[in-house]
């Protein structure tokens, strides 16, 4: 839908502008507080069975070996 819109800019209808597109600022930091809140109620992780799941689907030798 918005195909061929500029990033940014008025959009005029009868030579007045009844639309403004602002871009949105993605953040880019998370404070930790909140990521801690956000997985506080999933399932503890264990890592023994989270690295040897990793190693049987990863690769772990160099290219060309």
């Amino acid at each position: 839908m918005t195909a061929g819109l500029p990033a940014a800019g008025l959009f005029p209808r009868h030579a007045t502008d009844i639309a403004e597109l602002v871009p949105l600022r993605r953040r880019t930091f998370v404070p930790a507080a909140q990521v801690l809140a956000m997985f506080a109620h999933e399932a503890p992780l264990d890592s023994d069975r989270f690295f040897a799941d990793l190693d049987g689907v990863v690769d772990q030798g160099l290219l060309g070996e």
